[in-house]
């Protein structure tokens, strides 16, 4: 401790020295810059110590420069056109918490559809997706997903689909990226009227995000979930969400998701469509 209180004194001293000099060289450093600088500077004293205090993350704020938070949350809600088990116009609310700290993310999002049709509920629909990562390189991580789903219209009382797998940083650009992701894991679903049954699963998943200047983002995503005890009950799911910063936080949103199951028991459809316009607040 005396050592490295001795080194943070050394880099204090440093520090009244190395930022005049910095800025009358006409380039400007960051305050992060200069104490990084001043640091290292002092690091004849004690190498360590001194590196210890470079690679320590900072909890305070310089000349009014404030930490990113990890945290970000957005809420949304649409008009909604839905076809296939049902054929109404709904409201839907869509909310999403996601969690960022290098090498951890988390993702979680809910959407609820509601409509009714000639005075009964036509559209009662709500999917709900808890998804982990944790980077082990710049291309590779190791993932957590669960999956619940409720509809029933469509003779679904619910499914739950956890996995776990690998994915794969395919293309990464300035403005573009593509993920695929493989698994395995298992899904326990209950049909109205019918017995519950659970079945191990594969999984499969895409997604894909493109963003402009302007602030304008385009994400898409499908997973495949094969049901490795009934592939009858296999499904896919494809959903599109296009984002337009109007002002401030408010965003407009254009939405797309379609879900399908191989064979799913009679009288339900296989497809389901959602298509939505509506407006979404980030903070």
């Amino acid at each position: 401790m005396p050592r490295l209180l001795f080194c943070s004194l050394a880099a204090l001293a440093s520090l009244a020295a190395l930022a005049p000099a910095a800025l009358a060289e006409g380039d400007a450093p960051t305050p992060a810059e200069v104490i990084d600088a001043a640091l290292l500077e002092a690091a004849p004293l004690d190498g360590r110590a001194a590196e210890r205090l470079v690679r320590t993350p900072r909890a305070w704020s310089i000349g009014g420069e404030e930490p990113k938070s990890p945290w970000s949350f957005s809420l949304g809600l649409a008009l909604s056109l839905a076809q296939g088990n049902s054929d109404s116009f709904d409201l839907t609310a869509d909310g999403a918490l996601t969690y960022e700290r290098d090498p951890w993310q988390l993702k979680v999002k809910t959407t609820f559809a509601y409509g009714e049709k000639d005075g009964s509920t036509a559209t009662e629909a709500l999917h709900v997706t808890v998804h982990a990562e944790r980077k082990l390189s710049e291309r590779v991580y190791l993932f957590g997903n669960l999956d619940f789903d409720r509809d029933e219209p469509a003779g679904l009382e619910y499914r739950w689909t956890p996995v776990g797998g690998i994915g794969f940083v395919l293309i990464k650009g300035r403005t573009i990226e593509l993920k695929g992701e493989i698994g395995a894991g298992y899904t326990s679903e209950k049909r109205i009227g019918r017995s519950s049954t659970g079945s191990p699963a594969g999984y499969l998943g895409l997604e894909y995000a493109k963003t402009w200047d302007s602030g304008a983002k385009l994400t898409a995503e499908y997973k495949f979930i094969p049901n490795l005890g009934d592939f009858d009950l296999s499904v896919m799911t494809w959903s599109l969400k296009f984002a337009q910063p109007l002002s401030g936080v408010i965003d407009l949103t254009i939405s797309l998701r379609v879900d399908h199951v191989l064979e799913p028991p009679a009288p339900s459809d296989a497809t389901d469509v959602l298509f939505g316009l509506g407006l979404r607040a980030n903070f």
